[in-house]
């Protein structure tokens, strides 16, 4: 806690302008979380999110995975509402990455399909790529600088 006190942190709640949907304000501040730590772990050159790795870097109390279905399907619908590249794509299992295929839990999709986006389980692979190659320095309301990012 104390190494946590010392570092600047710019903290950045939410995109302005957010379409209002029924979630909690945890969920919301969460899922506005997830996308940054992706956008982040993208530009460090990571290429996926296990759902546990995620829940450790939220600061999640149960940091297993469990529980973070409503917060990535807001994360989803932001990326929606801003036209983003859909960062739940590359949040996949352990089991996936085990075999090699890094890929979302079976469980998000609805007969092949995404919901929320209407993305067919065979379109992932590059909606992955999208995200992975995303400028995600652009976006400003994320609040991350070159200077966040490791130096060479």
């Amino acid at each position: 806690a104390e190494a946590e006190a010392s570092e600047p942190v710019e903290e950045v709640k939410e995109f302005s302008g957010s379409v209002m949907r029924k979630v909690t304000a945890l969920t919301k501040k969460r899922a506005f979380a997830t996308i940054q730590i992706v956008a982040k772990a993208m530009l460090e050159g990571e290429q996926y999110l296990i759902y546990s790795e995620l829940a450790k870097r939220l600061e999640m109390p149960n940091q297993t995975g469990q529980g973070l279905g409503a917060i990535l399907d807001e994360a989803t619908c932001m990326c929606v509402d801003y036209k983003l590249p859909d960062v739940s794509s590359v949040v996949v299992t352990k089991e996936s990455v085990e075999i090699g295929v890094p890929f979302p839990s079976l469980n998000s999709f609805e007969d092949g399909v995404w919901p929320l986006t209407g993305l067919s389980i065979d379109d992932v692979p590059g909606e992955q790529l999208r995200v992975r190659e995303f400028d995600w320095l652009a976006v400003r309301s994320l609040g991350i600088s070159k200077s966040h990012l490791p130096q060479p």
